[in-house]
């Protein structure tokens, strides 16, 4: 088998060798059952013995408190962007949003679907190049909640330290940077991840939410939709996506081998350092993104002279993939999700290093 590409995509993202290995063992008949993963029922032992260890593994990992309830749904988080206002919403308040992106901007306009909004802060004005300075004075008390993105995937800035928003908790999309880095959970409502970035593959959906906060669902929203039909279940409500389940399980797992979440911080900071490092190193590479706001998990830079497409060319030559940048930004997007290994972080500083002495006449001072 050829070399595998190194895959920096945005999302699905890549997958950590020893967990495609395992899958591939595992296809056509898992654990000796005579059954493939792809036919296995959801109501069966095997799949609830899956369902239940990857549960799980979510909770020790991240540290979740009992007062929150772990589900794993379908609709990815631009679902949430609507069941989360469905649930927690409460007629007659306002839902503070601090918006810092595409994809806070896709969750405000089915927001106001359901309740009127706030807009507390926005990065809109620096064209979303810095996360802004709030404090708990900026927030209304009586808010039902607080929305906020994360991570931005596409413009590169992360929320590093998440802000005091006092009693009102806070709704996060952590789609990008869940198991990046331990949370405080006595912030948060809710959080939600969509799983094929960090933690599997396409099709299932992590919602952390706080148990009582589920009971504030009105009756009048569907069934599936509603937080608390999900809650104190040892199974699924509905048909599951049982494979993205089981892959979920075995990147979990991996998680777990390379020591757990503060393991995992550690490498991601190190990958992050050393892209920045060779995009602060030649002056080739052109970051707009606040310093202290850059993302450890999508590092974003333009290069002079246009030449966005010429990198993506010559790295696909060095089997590097997925690092054009999103078509509303541009430019060139360096996903660093967990699974991302540092030989992978190898070849691209190699490349920008080379590609920064090939091109250096195209340097304007």
């Amino acid at each position: 088998m050829d070399k595998k590409m190194y895959n920096f995509s945005a999302g699905p993202g890549a997958l950590p060798d020893t967990v495609l290995q395992e899958a591939h063992r595992q296809l056509l008949n898992y654990q000796s059952s005579g059954l493939s993963i792809l036919e296995m029922g959801h109501r069966t032992q095997l799949f609830e013995d899956i369902y239940a260890e990857a549960r799980d593994l979510i909770r020790k990992l991240l540290k979740i408190p009992d007062t929150f309830e772990v589900l794993l749904l379908q609709g990815g988080a631009t679902l949430q962007f609507s069941m989360a206002p469905l649930n927690l919403a409460i007629e007659g308040k306002v839902v503070d949003v601090l918006h810092t992106g595409y994809w806070s901007r896709k969750a405000i306009a089915d927001i106001k679907r359901v309740s009127p909004v706030r807009i507390v802060a926005s990065s809109e004005d620096s064209g979303h190049c810095l996360i802004p300075k709030v404090s708990q004075d900026n927030f209304n008390p009586d808010a039902p909640y607080v929305y906020l993105t994360s991570n931005n995937t596409i413009y590169g800035t992360q929320w590093h330290t998440f802000p005091d928003t006092g009693n009102v908790p806070i709704v996060a999309d952590m789609t990008s940077d869940i198991f990046s880095k331990p949370l405080d959970f006595s912030k948060f409502g809710v959080i939600f991840a969509s799983a094929q970035k960090n933690v599997g593959i396409a099709g299932v959906t992590l919602v952390i939410v706080r148990r009582d906060l589920a009971e504030r669902c009105p009756e009048h929203v569907g069934t599936l939709l509603q937080y608390r039909t999900h809650l104190n279940r040892n199974t699924v409500y509905n048909t599951a996506p049982v494979f993205g389940i089981y892959m979920m399980l075995l990147v979990l797992r991996w998680m777990k081998e390379k020591g757990g979440v503060e393991g995992l911080m550690k490498i991601n900071a190190e990958k992050a350092k050393r892209v920045y490092a060779a995009v602060d190193r030649h002056e080739i590479y052109l970051s707009r993104v606040n310093p202290e706001d850059r993302s450890e998990m999508n590092a974003c830079f333009f290069i002079q002279g246009g030449l966005e497409q010429k990198f993506v060319e010559e790295a696909l030559k060095r089997k590097i993939i997925g690092i054009k940048g999103h078509s509303e930004a541009g430019g060139i997007r360096v996903s660093l999700y967990n699974p991302v290994a540092l030989e992978a972080v190898d070849a691209l500083e190699e490349l920008m290093e080379d590609f920064a002495l090939c091109y250096s006449s195209f340097v304007v001072q």
